[in-house]
């Protein structure tokens, strides 16, 4: 079983924290699988000091290193994150926009056989709003709006146009059934006026 020193065991956990998958740890170390390096993370001992000291010495000065281009950045060039214990997304924002616009380039292709071009043309024809209440998307992620929602039947997988995260949420409830929608809309437009408390 491979050994390392208490010097190596920190450095490995600073690396995890700040992103370093358990094959670039494997490698880096000279390792042989990752399960050496997974033995490490699991020592009770490594693990509360990489969460606690080592964790926030990932922020020195007021700078913090990306885990994605390696550079050590201020900490507004950060997204905030509360699922991050440091409080701020692994990634810069720079490189978090390119990873999430990779991302997002490959789900439309993988989901819904469309490309990125394919994608702005409806964009571009709905004027940047929700086919269904004509308005742009009010929804952020990481400090910036969303994408509109390419939403899609179900069943035929055909694509019908972009949504906005409500009216998608919406449709999913609704589970894509007109008369249930129709329902609905009947039954506000029978409470439609001044409000009165419940008797």
């Amino acid at each position: 079983m491979q050994k390392f020193t208490p010097e190596q065991q920190v450095s490995i956990v600073e690396k995890y924290v700040v992103g370093w998958s358990l094959q670039r740890l494997a490698e880096a170390y000279n390792c042989s699988s990752r399960t050496p390096i997974r033995r490490v993370l699991a020592c009770s001992e490594v693990v509360r000091r990489g969460r606690g000291e080592l964790l926030r010495a990932v922020v020195k000065n007021g700078k913090k290193r990306c885990s994605r281009c390696g550079r050590w950045k201020l900490i507004k060039a950060f997204y905030h994150s509360v699922n991050h214990s440091t409080g701020h997304t692994p990634a810069c924002r720079i490189c978090m926009n390119k990873l999430l616009d990779i991302q997002f380039e490959q789900r439309l292709v993988k989901r819904f056989g469309i490309s990125i071009e394919e994608y702005q043309q409806l964009y571009v024809n709905q004027n940047g709003c929700c086919a269904i209440c004509g308005q742009p998307e009010q929804q952020r992620k990481y400090g910036k709006l969303t994408r509109l929602c390419l939403d899609h039947d179900h069943i035929t997988k055909q694509c019908r146009g972009l949504l906005c995260h409500k009216c998608n949420r919406l449709l999913g409830q609704a589970e894509d059934l007109p008369e249930r929608l129709l329902a609905a809309a009947i039954y506000l437009q029978c409470f439609k006026g001044p409000r009165k408390g419940l008797k």
